[in-house]
């Protein structure tokens, strides 16, 4: 059984050693310990298809196997195509609240303006009003009448 350190195993399948180191320490590779040295079976690599030569050797003996890396793109594209409705719904939204604000805005200056033109005519009722008399001359004339 053939077996790889980090540092080969990044070289024969492309990824860094950090990407190899991170993946047996979440326990994705299998290791096996010889002294203070982590060795990865070639069967381990093959079996996450991180090797090369394993999926042309599969693909050679008739078995269809998925490039490596197939499932994480099939992932991520699954994910783009969630965002992009997600980001459309959003700007939907943004701009439907946009149109709430100005219509707000519209209406506010509306009422502010109906209530200048109220607050005018008051002023000027109060103006041309009787000469005011006071609250006691007013009920003598009102019970007399």
């Amino acid at each position: 059984m053939k077996t790889y350190s980090i540092r080969e195993a990044s070289e024969a399948t492309g990824l860094s050693a950090k990407a190899i180191r991170s993946r047996c320490d979440r326990e994705q590779l299998r290791t096996v310990k010889r002294g203070n040295l982590r060795l990865i079976p070639e069967t381990e690599l093959q079996r996450n298809g991180l090797l090369s030569g394993a999926v042309e050797a599969a693909q050679g003996q008739g078995s269809e196997v998925a490039p490596p890396g197939q499932p994480l793109i099939a992932e991520l594209l699954d994910r783009l195509e969630r965002q992009a409705g997600e980001l459309a719904t959003l700007r939907a939204l943004t701009s439907e609240a946009e149109s709430l604000r100005e219509t707000g805005v519209e209406r506010s200056r509306e009422l502010e303006a109906q209530v200048e033109d109220l607050s005018q005519r008051l002023s000027a009722l109060e103006e041309t009003d009787a000469p005011k008399r006071r609250w006691w001359h007013r009920q003598r004339d009102e019970v007399s009448a």
